[in-house]
């Protein structure tokens, strides 16, 4: 459709009813178990998902869905875990390593197979507790990561690449009278290699982090950190429809991402993010009344995003992974007011809300950033059951980038409730959700989809869950 025509632009984000090729279906087996030992354990546990999903088509000038899309994903894993006492400087190692299968195809309507993402790898992390005195914790940690990312088939807008990841990182906290201290130190280094080109890219990152909770009376705390971080492009971010020559595939060569529905332009000689926070928290954590309120500024050096340049060839708009300099700036609240306490009956209200506002330094808005959010939530529990009422108001969206269009907002109740069951030494949960029971119109602003795919309507899930 052309979003430059206001008609077809309105009627769409006025369509209801039935969202075509949008439905899913998944099946997970798991098993594992675990040695228990006088100190510690060590355990296995093996995981195969498979998950069919339909990606909705763009519509025409006619409003009828074309080129309806199936993502066939397939995913075999096991981790292997561990905590075992250990002796001198460290006083125990836990950690676990991890194998992962994963495939997913972009299935055509006639049953082609458009692309065949797949990435296989190992990756593993492990932490130490060094051995401290009383009002000292620290921990040394260790993370690794090698996996064979492919995009198959005349779609395939990614090459082969290699893509292994090595870090060492520290946490320490030390309480001093009233005042508890954090600091961690992180480094990472990063290779992606191409398997059948020369566009490689290579580097280390450097975070580092600290904070102080003062601990202003015996139920409240104010805390106050700092952080500085930086973040290694991915392999999407830099080789979306580049060749193997680092250069840009022409307008003509170009192919299609089916998940968004864009032609998508990588940056090869993309750099660090670097992104320093600032942080201002004030909690009350105890007696009858909670509440948190949390205060934050980001400032990010070479921000990679997705732009939507406005240029279509045919339905699909071209995006380019850009880097600019941005400002993140928000606020966060909840509110917890007890209502009712009487023998094993518990009631309470909260109330809650964020607002995040997200600027370029030169220019306008970043794009895909969340509107104000804002609402209540009451909450009844008892030995055996609860209930929660979740009421929340999501504003429209007008502080939009450059070629993005706003979005309406929409007010979203929710329902859980579920039921403890004993059957005979086992315990089992049922459970009732009930989800945007109002039926509203719903666009996520951050989807990139939000033009032809608004979440689904009203909805009831019933299940059971069982322990043993």
């Amino acid at each position: 459709m052309d979003l430059d025509n206001e008609e077809e632009h309105e009627a769409l984000l006025k369509s209801r009813g039935r969202l075509n090729n949008s439905n899913a279906r998944a099946r997970v087996i798991t098993i594992g178990g675990s040695w228990i030992l006088d100190e510690g354990h060590i355990g296995l546990s093996i995981n195969h998902l498979e998950n069919e999903y339909g990606i909705p088509a763009p519509f025409n000038g006619s409003y009828e869905e074309e080129g309806d899309i199936r993502i066939v994903m397939e995913q075999d894993r096991a981790d292997f875990g561990l905590l075992l006492p250990l002796g001198g400087l460290f006083e125990e190692v836990h950690g676990r390593i991890s194998t992962v299968d994963y495939q997913h195809a972009e299935v055509e309507q006639t049953g082609e197979v458009g692309t065949l993402f797949q990435q296989d790898g190992t990756e593993g992390r492990f932490v130490f507790d060094i051995n401290t005195y009383e009002s000292h914790e620290a921990v040394l940690g260790v993370q690794f990561s090698h996996r064979n990312f492919s995009a198959l088939g005349e779609e395939a807008f990614i090459p082969k690449t290699d893509i292994d990841s090595f870090a060492l990182f520290t946490v320490h906290s030390l309480d001093v009278g009233n005042t508890t201290y954090e600091f961690g130190l992180r480094g990472e280094q990063q290779t992606l290699k191409q398997i059948d080109g020369n566009c490689d890219d290579s580097n280390t990152s450097w975070s580092g982090s600290a904070a102080s909770i003062w601990r202003i009376r015996e139920d409240a705390n104010l805390l106050f950190s700092f952080a500085h971080s930086q973040r290694s492009a991915t392999v999407e971010e830099l080789y979306s429809n580049i060749d193997t020559s680092c250069n840009a595939l022409a307008n003509s060569d170009l192919i299609a991402h089916a998940a968004t529905q864009r032609l998508e332009i990588g940056s090869p000689t993309a750099g660090r993010e670097k992104s320093t926070n600032v942080e201002i928290g004030l909690r009350k954590h105890l007696g009858r009344v909670t509440a948190e309120l949390s205060i934050y500024r980001n400032d990010i050096a070479d921000y990679i995003y997705l732009f939507d340049t406005g240029i279509f060839i045919g339905d699909l708009e071209i995006s380019r992974y850009l880097q600019e300099d941005v400002v993140f700036q928000g606020i966060e609240a909840e509110l917890n007011l007890p209502l009712l306490r009487t023998g094993n009956h518990l009631s309470d209200l909260v109330i809650f809300g964020d607002y995040v506002s997200a600027e370029f330094n030169n220019f306008g808005n970043v794009p895909r950033i969340p509107p104000m959010r804002y609402g209540v939530e009451l909450k009844h529990s008892h030995i055996d059951w609860q209930t929660k009422l979740r009421l929340t108001r999501v504003e429209n969206q007008s502080s939009i980038a450059v070629n993005e269009s706003p979005t309406d907002g929409y007010t979203l109740l929710n329902l859980y409730v579920d039921y403890h069951v004993q059957l005979g030494n086992q315990s089992g949960l049922m459970f009732l959700k009930g989800i945007n029971l109002m039926d509203e119109q719903i666009r996520h602003h951050t989807s990139l989809l939000k033009e032809v795919a608004p979440a689904s309507g009203r909805a009831i899930e019933i299940g059971f869950r069982f322990e043993f």
